[in-house]
């Protein structure tokens, strides 16, 4: 086997990409098209009628709050049984059967 076999395979498997206009994925789109997009989002919004979304209630919010910290909690104990399973010491085993 050759030292170019690689070369030549790498090639074939990854052929380099057409010349033409290139995409910058990871900036997101050039900035000349931002307000494009957002005009064309704006028409759209019109012909769907859409309204705005009103912002959540105290009460659901507060109810939001609270899920969430329940789902920490619960996490958090998650976290801890699994710590006193692998536990070794018998202090910290104390009342495991």
């Amino acid at each position: 086997m050759s030292a170019r076999w690689p070369k030549l395979w790498r090639r074939a498997a990854f052929p380099m990409p057409a010349p033409g206009p290139r995409i910058r994925p990871r900036h997101g789109p050039p900035r000349e098209n931002r307000p494009v997009d957002a005009e064309m989002l704006a028409q759209m919004g019109c012909a769907l009628r859409l309204s705005p979304t009103p912002p959540p209630d105290k009460t659901r919010a507060e109810l939001a709050d609270m899920m969430a910290r329940r789902e920490d909690i619960k996490a958090m104990m998650r976290a801890e049984n699994n710590r006193l399973k692998q536990a070794r010491l018998a202090c910290v085993t104390y009342g495991e059967k």
